[in-house]
This record gives C-alpha cells, structure tokens and sequence, in this order.
C-alpha cells in the first residue's frame, strides 16, 4: 500500500498528464460501445423488416389459403347442391317407378279377377252343361231303352202272330 501512495501521482499524473492515451483509449471504448449500439440498432432493424417481410408473406400466404379455402368451399358447396338435387331426382324417378308398379300390379290384379269370374263363369256353364248332358243322356238311354222294350214287345207280337 505504501508503493501505491508513493507512486499514486506519478500514475495519475501518466494518465492525465499524458491526456492523449487516456483519451484514446476512453475514446475507443466509447466508439467500441456506440458501433455495439449501431450494429444492435441495426440489427434490430433488420430483425424488424425481416418480420415485416415475413409478416407481409404471411398475410399473402393466409389470404392465398383463405381464397382456396372460399373455392373450395364454393366448390363443395356447388357439388353437394349437384348431389342434393340428383338425389331429388333420384328419389322423384324412384317414386315414379314405384307408382307405375303398382299401377301395373293393381291393374294386374284387376285383370286377374276379370278373368277368374270368367273362368268361373266357364267352368259353372261347364258344370251346368255338364249336369245337362248328363241328364239327357239318362233321358235318352231311358227312352231308348223304352224303344229297345217296345220294338222287342212289337216283335214278339208279331212274332207270336205268325
């Protein structure tokens, strides 16, 4: 400590006896801090104007995004109307089918028993002819047995005449 209170204005005096080195040197910390500074600002403006461009592609990006996500949107929607209204159409050719089947069995069914009361209508001529037949055919065998006894007794009588 005693070498530092002997030798305290002599180094004092070198610092500021001497101005230009101390100046120098404060100098060249102070310009070392201020380029610092400079290249912080600098580098915060560029930071800046780097997000600023990224922001701005950004943006042009989403909107790009937004307008495909709005035709494609548009797109479905155009196509699921498209699908809605075959499907109506679908439905319409559907019940139209249904409808003229059914048509084509109730008139099916109509002809149907049309032509089974005709085919009852035949058979109960059928039968009653039938039932006719049979009746004159016994008739008919009755008289013609009736006949056969009348010629056989006609015979006999003139048989018995002889």
């Amino acid at each position: 400590m005693e070498w530092l209170n002997e030798h305290v204005t002599t180094i004092v005096s070198i610092f500021f006896g001497t101005g230009g080195i101390v100046y120098a040197v404060v100098s060249r910390i102070l310009d070392k801090k201020k380029y610092e500074q400079e290249v912080r600002g600098a580098t915060a403006e560029a930071d800046m104007k780097g997000e600023e461009f990224w922001k701005q592609r950004y943006d042009v990006l989403q909107k790009e995004v937004e307008n495909k996500d709005a035709w494609w949107k548009a797109r479905y929607d155009s196509l699921y109307q498209e699908y809605e209204h075959e499907r109506h159409l679908t439905n319409e050719i559907i019940t139209s089918f249904r409808n003229e089947l059914n048509e084509m069995r109730n008139d099916y069914e109509k002809q149907r028993e049309i032509e089974r009361q005709k085919y009852d209508k035949l058979m109960e001529q059928y039968r009653a002819f039938e039932e006719e037949s049979s009746v004159k055919e016994h008739e008919y065998h009755d008289r013609i047995s009736a006949l056969e006894e009348l010629v056989t007794k006609y015979e006999k009588r003139l048989g018995a005449k002889k």
